[in-house]
């Protein structure tokens, strides 16, 4: 009777699916896959690897649920036409020719990977990831499509992206947006549990950034003058090298990691001292300068100096201001 059972299986699989197909299947997943008679939809149980083979397709087989990981990049896909509605654990798709992300599973327990390719857009991508949700490197004009929902990590660093409209509503990890055309923060998460980076954009302010990350913040390579609009607490690393900052006015009140503001016009000394001050004794820029302003170099002074800078005398604020604007004319010249 199991013979004759057995038989019969493979007969209904052998009206649906080709030899070629199933010799792919056992191939990707040993024996571990049956397909559903009622909906001709191939289940898995574990993972599924099809990766580094120079598909162009999933050999016109169509699957419905993955238990495990789905593996198939490194080919040359141009659609997920057939992939896994649900998938247990992680998908990943990177290295690939896809232009669209259509057809990719809407339920993904783990990670979901797409880096590398050359994408329109996320429209198409799950609407909840258990993991992180990573599509660096991959041509993004916009964030148009992404899930509502990860639980990891969110990063789509690399693109040619211009806005943060579109990201998603909760992000249980870090977030990085680094290598985009951004010139706004504006619609960034209110609160990131881990890192967050937005360094090598076009931002000239930092209004719009969250209010609290938990681990590093970056915001090097962009075009700051201030920290106007930055974190009120960053819980690892602060970063703000190579950027036009000649004040710290709108620093973070909390740091607990180390400061790097190297590459700014401002000396890196000048600003690490001045911001430890202002955490040390919880006080505004301002304040931190006047208390170091008799000991700083005449060269540092001139790079901060500011009209607001009230405790100076009239002399003093009318020398500087000229000195600034000869420096001006001279660098123009």
């Amino acid at each position: 009777m199991n013979n004759i059972k057995s038989y019969q299986i493979f007969e209904s699989e052998s009206n649906v699916l080709t030899s070629e197909q199933i010799k792919w299947l056992k191939l990707c997943c040993g024996r571990r896959w049956s397909l559903n008679p009622l909906t001709g939809l191939v289940d898995v149980k574990g993972h599924f690897k099809c990766n580094n083979q120079g598909l162009t397709s999933l050999n016109g087989v169509r699957f419905g649920e993955v238990s495990g990981d789905f593996i198939c990049y490194n080919n040359s896909l141009t659609s997920l036409e057939g992939a896994p509605q649900r998938v247990g654990g992680g998908f990943r798709c990177t290295y690939n020719s896809l232009t669209s992300l259509e057809g990719a599973p809407q339920q993904v327990g783990e990670h979901f990977l797409c880096s590398h390719n050359p994408l329109n857009s996320l429209k198409g991508a799950p609407l909840e990831v258990g993991g992180s949700f990573i599509c660096t490197s991959s041509s993004l004009p916009s964030l148009e499509g992404a899930p509502s929902k990860v639980g990891g990590d969110f990063d789509c660093s690399n693109n040619s992206i211009t806005s943060l409209e579109g990201i998603p509503q909760e992000i249980g990890g870090g977030f990085a947006c680094h290598g985009n055309l951004l010139t706004s923060l504006n619609g960034s998460p209110l609160k990131v549990k881990k890192h967050f980076s937005c360094s090598q954009n076009r931002i000239p302010s930092l209004e719009g950034s969250p209010q609290e990350v938990g681990g590093d913040f970056d915001c090097s390579e962009n075009h700051l003058t201030s920290l106007e609009g930055s974190p009120q607490r960053v819980g690892g690393d602060f970063w703000c090298r190579e950027n036009q900052l000649t004040s710290l006015e709108g620093a973070p009140l909390h740091v607990t990691g180390n400061l790097y503001f190297y590459g700014n016009p401002a000396p890196e000394e000048f600003l690490k001292k001045c911001f430890h001050l202002m955490l040390f004794e919880e006080i505004t820029y301002y304040q931190a300068v006047e208390l170091m302003w008799k000991k700083l170099k005449p060269e540092v002074k001139l790079q901060i100096y500011q009209p607001s800078f009230e405790w100076l005398t009239p002399e003093e604020r009318k020398k500087l201001s000229s000195l600034q604007k000869y420096q001006k004319i001279k660098s123009i010249i």
